[in-house]
């Protein structure tokens, strides 16, 4: 085991680690649980997805930190964001298996009809460069 990686603000059904994908020193995690957000209360299973980079690009034996958490625009209560994840490059897709239903109908009724939301670019995912070499020493 190389890292655990954690939800700073995680709590008891939450379900973060459902979903994990990885592209070179990115991970994307899923939260479908996950009730809260970055300005309040979105509602119960609204969820969201959490980004970690490597504290080192490409070593393999790096910490990874959290970055950011994705949420939803228009997320609600049930959205179930985040159920799947993937990411390639600096894209990252993000499935609401539960979309369409809950407090933001905005489909015609329609309960669980899904979605996907894509996000891109990352800017807040890029990891931290490697550190410089050490200059040699002086003779």
């Amino acid at each position: 085991q190389r890292s655990n990686l954690l939800a700073a603000d995680g709590a008891a059904g939450d379900y973060f680690g459902h979903g994990v994908a990885i592209s070179g020193d990115t991970v994307v995690v899923g939260a479908f649980g996950d009730d809260e957000s970055q300005d309040g209360y979105k509602g119960s299973n609204s969820g969201s997805a959490y980004v970690y980079t490597r504290d080192i690009a490409g070593s393999l034996t790096s910490n990874w930190t959290q970055r950011s958490k994705i949420l939803a625009a228009d997320g609600a209560a049930y959205d179930v964001f985040a159920t799947a994840v993937a990411i390639s490059g600096e894209t990252v897709l993000v499935g609401a298996s539960g979309d369409g239903g809950g407090a933001s109908n905005n489909n015609n009724g329609a309960v669980n009809i899904g979605s996907t939301y894509m996000f891109r670019p990352l800017s807040l995912t890029t990891p931290h460069p490697s550190p410089p070499p050490s200059p040699p020493p002086t003779p």
